[in-house]
């Protein structure tokens, strides 16, 4: 269980080369960006805050690696742009051969500047993207009500959150308290597994989860231009971020309601399911399974609003 705190002082030093001083923001996270090093070896990271502990760890700066090979969505708050998340990324899957959607919600604040609203598509390397299309999706709803998308880009509004009442991962940890609310106490795994969450039962006839879910590992890289596809298979493999989640069923069978987009920075995924489950239990059961890393802050249901959101399509003024 790891404990991220906000306003935390983070110090980056590396001999001569590099003294960079930031805080985190409300939810734990700091980045220092354009971090230049001139020579491999180790820095030191330091984590300080009033009434804590200091932390220091050393980190080892190697040759850098491959960049993302996804392009890369920031939006503008008014002065700056800010990083969201890679987009497209389920094109991995394929080895970026099959033609994917993707549906993100925008969560950064985002600021109206000179009647219009801006957001940047970046390439992190010297490589292309393709756009067939590109489109703002915004939703009006109550102002008691949360929105939520799905990967297949069924939108709904939301209310009230259900918390699990179980929750046990593939070591036969409890992981209650780290998965029951948005709290900054985090699930962190460096490896394979799955994270067991059982739910008592609603009378909604669709059941909805929202699964915090993140970092992804780095892009496969393209690295053959005539094909436009990864030749290093194996490493390619072992790039590719999997999550997905299961329901239980009245059989004991586990069934695959949807994989979910790999992000770098954690975001919740919703899931809608209208599978049948075990009609003679009050406990609904899922299953949260990965393949490589994964961190989550919650893993819950929502309660549905009986009110559709409205939402308008906006077509996107490119720019370049």
């Amino acid at each position: 269980m790891a404990r991220r705190e906000p306003n935390t002082r983070v110090c980056l030093l590396k001999d001569d080369e590099v003294y960079e001083i930031g805080y985190t923001n409300e939810f734990g996270y700091l980045s220092f960006n354009d971090i230049n090093f001139s020579t491999i070896g180790s820095a030191s990271l330091v984590a300080s805050k009033q009434n804590f502990y200091s932390d220091e760890k050393s980190i080892s700066i190697n040759n850098p690696p491959p960049l993302p090979s996804c392009p890369v969505l920031f939006s503008y708050d008014g002065s700056t742009y800010n990083m969201e998340n890679p987009l497209l990324t389920a094109c991995e899957k394929s080895n970026y051969i099959n033609i994917v959607t993707d549906y993100y919600h925008i969560n950064n604040e985002v600021k109206i500047t000179d009647g219009k609203i801006k957001f940047l598509i970046k390439e992190m390397e010297d490589e292309i993207t393709y756009l067939e299309g590109l489109e703002l999706l915004v939703v009006e709803n109550s102002k008691n009500d949360r929105v939520g998308v799905t990967k297949t880009g069924k939108i709904f509004s939301y209310n009230d959150l259900i918390q699990p009442i179980y929750a046990v991962d593939n070591n036969g940890v409890d992981r209650l308290i780290e998965v029951s609310e948005s709290d900054n106490t985090f699930f962190e795994s460096e490896t394979a597994g799955y994270i067991v969450v059982k739910f008592l039962r609603n009378e909604s006839s669709e059941n909805v989860f929202r699964i915090g879910s993140g970092p992804k590992n780095l892009c496969p890289p393209i690295d053959d231009p005539a094909t436009k596809i990864t030749t290093d298979l194996q490493f390619w493999e072992n790039s590719l971020s999997d999550v997905s989640l299961e329901i239980l069923d009245e059989s004991g069978n586990w069934n695959i309601l949807s994989d979910l987009p790999p992000r770098i920075n954690i975001v919740s995924n919703f899931v809608v399911s209208e599978k049948l489950i075990d009609s003679k239990s009050n406990i609904i059961t899922v299953r949260t399974s990965w393949n490589s890393s994964y961190n989550t802050d919650q893993i819950c249901m929502v309660n549905k609003s009986n009110s559709e959101p409205s939402f308008k399509v906006y077509e996107i003024s490119a720019v370049s």
